[in-house]
């Protein structure tokens, strides 16, 4: 790799990891797992003064030094900055989007208990960290939205609900399992709930009287992330035509081929996908062994390389499943890219 663009690239990541501790985390870079995101005037500033200088200095970089791979790298982490130049300055990022503020409060507390990456002790106490930390976040969001669309209000209230029942019961039973630090986790707990409480009556009494006619970002916006976040060269227009174009295609096939399936008609055909479902006493067990079966075809099939790295299919943890329903609480995420451990976990609903 070019010196002057790993020392860049180090720069980027570096600011990338600093600026967004909870995604830090889930990437698996723990030196921030004490911290949540900054949005206050001066937090801002210094990510937007970090993406100038930055795409100042890419500019500087001798392209024709580097390899395929490293202008590939390059060209993704510009369209990032970019589309984060774009973010901060809108209405549509911490300026307006009250969940923003709920999101990375709660999953920066939840975060760190969905992988056993270091002992429990040690990742209560970043949790300790995280949790006296949402007061300052959540008074941010106050601060900086003062209206948003509606439906973004109440997914914030719906995360206000979530919070309420991790930092209530989920805490307690997580604490159960670290006596010592039970004290300090039922305190800084009910700090985060005070905060949220505070939040939710922003929500309730200001926002949800303040509404912005829609949410949409505009044209301009959507070229923005087609160019630099997925790196096409069609429209907008162009890429729906094109969508619209394989749909009727599909549909074309389904119906011209729905006698294969046994099936008068192709809604019919997939309808009957219905009776292929386990037993109750079956459910969780199916999930691996539908995981053998697809690893199996894939290598019968010779259709790519499968890396050795095994999943569990897992019932959601008891701490979470009062708050999940009212969160977006994913089954599975991908592993980490640093700190992995040796076997991921996927998280299915009891």
């Amino acid at each position: 790799m070019s010196s002057e663009f790993e020392l860049w690239l180090n720069r980027f990541f570096e600011s990338y990891y600093r600026h967004r501790p909870v995604n830090a985390t889930f990437i698996g870079d723990h030196r921030f797992d004490d911290r949540l995101p900054d949005f206050s005037a001066a937090g801002v500033a210094a990510m937007l003064g970090d993406a100038e200088r930055l795409l100042e200095d890419a500019a500087a970089i001798d392209t024709t030094s580097l390899s395929a791979v490293e202008r590939i790298d390059k060209r993704l982490a510009e369209g990032f900055l970019r589309i984060q130049q774009w973010e901060l300055a809108s209405p549509h990022f911490q300026r307006g989007n009250p969940s923003l503020y709920t999101g990375e409060a709660i999953f920066g507390v939840i975060g760190l208990f969905l992988t056993d990456y270091a002992p429990l002790a040690e990742r209560a106490e970043a949790a300790i960290a995280r949790m006296n930390a949402i007061g300052v976040l959540l008074d941010q969001g106050t601060h900086n939205v003062h209206e948003a669309p509606l439906a973004w209000t109440e997914r914030a209230l719906r995360e206000c609900q979530g919070a309420r029942a991790f930092l209530g019961a989920g805490i307690d039973r997580l604490a159960a399992d670290i006596p010592a630090l039970q004290p300090a986790l039922r305190t800084a707990a009910d700090a985060a709930l005070a905060a949220f409480a505070r939040y939710a009556s922003h929500l309730t009494d200001t926002l949800r009287h303040a509404q912005t006619p829609a949410p949409a970002a505009g044209p301009e916006a959507l070229d923005l992330l087609l160019r630099e976040g997925h790196f096409l060269t069609q429209s907008a227009d162009e890429i729906l035509a094109y969508a619209l174009a394989k749909m009727a295609e599909a549909e074309a096939y389904l119906t011209q081929h729905a006698a294969d399936f046994g099936a008068a008609d192709w809604r019919e055909a997939l309808a009957g996908l219905a009776d292929f479902h386990p037993t109750t006493a079956g459910y969780l067990d199916r999930y691996g062994e539908l995981w053998e079966q697809s690893r199996q075809l894939v290598r019968d099939a010779d259709l790519l390389t499968w890396p050795d790295f095994p999943i569990e299919y897992t019932p959601q943890p008891h701490w979470a499943r009062e708050a999940a329903p009212s969160l977006y609480f994913l089954f599975y995420r991908a592993p980490a890219a640093f700190n992995r451990p040796p076997v991921h976990r996927y998280l299915v609903t009891p």
